[in-house]
């Protein structure tokens, strides 16, 4: 019956620790995904203020004007310097979510090893705090049957 026990607490462990990797997951990607929308936009911000400009560099060049040449090419400018920040989010994103992901697979190896090696091993160290608290009422039941034969 310990035995089965023992299995018992086992398996609900690695249960629970899927099922937080799997929450995990899922808000990274709901994340992820509102991340990537933010990014579309701002990418396609950057894009039209480069048609934007190149419009306006044409225009300039058309009509001869050394002013809305100049506006032109600042908005292509502006355009690549966009994407350029754009790029480093993104190489940022990335390496956060490596880390991430990383850390989430240590806890999950720590956890699973912790419930191997210690088959009454709780998440969060409860542990001990379980164990006194067992060990609480046995005490408490000693006192009471010291007192009765005082």
């Amino acid at each position: 019956m310990n035995l089965f026990s023992q299995f018992r607490k086992f398996f609900l462990i690695i249960s629970l620790v899927f099922c937080l990797g799997i929450f995990a997951a899922f808000t990274a990607e709901v994340s992820l995904a509102q991340t990537q929308i933010a990014t579309t936009m701002n990418r396609v911000e950057a894009t039209t203020k480069n048609v934007e400009g190149k419009v306006q560099e044409t225009l300039g060049n058309v009509t001869g004007n050394k002013k809305d040449q100049f506006m032109g090419k600042a908005k292509q400018a502006e355009s690549k310097v966009r994407n350029a920040v754009e790029d480093i989010k993104d190489a940022t994103r990335q390496q956060q979510l490596k880390a991430a992901t990383k850390k989430i697979e240590a806890k999950t190896e720590k956890a699973i090893d912790n419930s191997i090696v210690n088959p009454n091993y709780l998440p969060s160290g409860k542990t001990n705090d379980i164990k006194s608290e067992s060990r609480n009422p046995a005490n408490k039941m000693k006192e009471e049957v010291r007192n009765t034969f005082k």
